[in-house]
């Protein structure tokens, strides 16, 4: 039973390893490398963990056991350290920019009031007919980040005041180089 403790340990040592290297080296945009090295990956494992499954009492049975820890600890650490949904809310000034635009929408910004230089915007006809409904200054928007490792993938708004859905032909985000951001990264990441 050590001696499969070990090899956990070994296998979840590597994954992580492999996580980390995935990550910081941006690989995610080419598919066919990701496989490789995952691939490379497995082979390592069956390698680290040779001294383990060759002293069991049955070889072939531990060498499918590490293949099953190693799928596993892929999926483990990807729930526990990548795509983490979250949700935090801003007060946010609104202005309506009108449909002169490739989009014939509303052009909708949302300037950040703790955050002066960086806002957002919606091309939404249905979300400006409802700011000047709503009309009053600031408005909170409740915005869902995306975060590996802690460090900021995306976002997009998911409430405004008290509209939750409505329907958008597009967006952007923007910010002034000087301005400091809303989006705060711990110092480990990229």
């Amino acid at each position: 039973m050590r001696s499969a403790g070990i090899a956990l340990g070994k296998v979840a040592a590597l994954v992580v390893i492999l996580q980390l290297v995935l990550f910081y080296l941006r690989l995610g945009y080419f598919p066919w490398l990701i496989w490789g090295i995952w691939g490379i990956g497995l082979i390592a494992g069956l390698a680290v963990t040779k001294p383990q499954w060759e002293a069991s009492w049955q070889p072939p049975l531990a060498i499918v056991g590490v293949i099953v820890a190693y799928a596993t600890c892929i999926w483990i650490s990807w729930l526990g350290m990548f795509d983490n949904k979250t949700r935090t809310v801003f007060q946010m000034r609104w202005e309506d920019r009108g449909v002169a635009n490739d989009f014939k929408e509303s052009e909708v910004v949302l300037s950040f009031v703790d955050y002066p230089g960086n806002h957002v915007g919606i091309f939404s006809n249905e979300l400006a007919g409802y700011l000047r409904t709503r009309g009053t200054q600031p408005v909170e928007v409740e915005f869902e980040l995306t975060k590996d490792l802690g460090c900021m993938r995306g976002f997009h708004e998911v409430r405004v005041g008290e509209l939750a859905s409505w329907k958008s032909v597009g967006g952007y985000a923007g910010g002034r180089g000087d301005s400091e951001s809303p989006w705060k990264d711990p110092p480990w990441c990229p």
